[in-house]
């Protein structure tokens, strides 16, 4: 199943979902990462914290408006609310609002189980660098680097590679935004364990071969015995 932009993105959204604990507050990065918060159902006990000052960051409104099925009206969008990547957003029931400083505290004194973050670079030993993009003005590295230093768990959620460039690498190229703080890769070709040093692939994609898979990565890819292919579903939802 051949899979565009938008449905690889999707792809990845839905699989690291599942990654994250129940009854936990998580952080969403800028880009690819936002999309999750639209598709956790409230009943699963995942929170999403906003740096700017929320707990119970929702769907954004981006999502809500370019859904052919949604439910949502222009009253559901508060034009004071936005996500980390500048879209109006939504809050969930019984979302709460507080001081910025708040907000980094409980980022900085652990508090946030898990920060999904998209990256320009990842290398097999942990490294990120996410904030410099090639070629552009530097606007800044948002609240990635506390993330990455606070935070129980980094998880990167991102496409394979950019313009046919890999961005899973032996060593990042890029500033680092931090150090050896990466656990789990989620791109469109499989979930990647970073341990001991190498990229372990936990689950691949069906649709390529593991040939294949690793002619598009920088970086030499451990493939262990158990390992699994991604689950039917998550293609089939990302299509929807």
């Amino acid at each position: 199943m051949e899979l565009n932009k938008e449905q690889a993105q999707k792809l990845i959204a839905l699989r690291v979902a599942d990654e994250l604990v129940p009854g936990t507050f998580n952080n969403l990065g800028v880009g690819l990462p936002t999309m999750i918060a639209g598709l956790v159902p409230n009943e699963k006990d995942i929170w999403f914290q906003g740096e700017n000052g929320v707990i119970g960051v929702g769907n954004s409104a981006f999502d809500i408006i370019n859904q052919t099925n949604a439910q949502a009206s222009d009253k559901a969008v508060d034009p004071d609310i936005i996500d980390s990547s500048g879209f109006t957003n939504t809050v969930t029931e019984g979302a709460s609002f507080f001081d910025s400083s708040v907000s980094f505290s409980m980022i900085r004194g652990g508090h946030i189980h898990t920060a999904v973050l998209g990256t320009m670079e990842v290398a097999e030993n942990g490294d990120i660098a996410n904030y410099m993009v090639p070629g552009r003005a530097l606007a800044g590295m948002g609240g990635a680097m506390d993330l990455c230093s606070g935070v129980q768990r980094v998880i990167v959620a991102t496409l394979h590679s950019n313009n046919g460039k890999p961005k899973m690498l032996e060593r990042c190229t890029l500033p680092l935004t931090a150090a050896g703080v990466v656990k789990i890769v989620v791109t469109e070709l499989g979930v990647f364990d970073v341990k001991d040093g190498h990229f372990v692939v936990r689950e691949y994609n069906p649709n390529y071969t593991f040939e294949q898979i690793q002619e598009v990565t920088g970086a030499k890819l451990v493939f262990p015995e158990n390992c699994q292919p991604m689950a039917a579903h998550y293609f089939e939802e990302a299509v929807k």
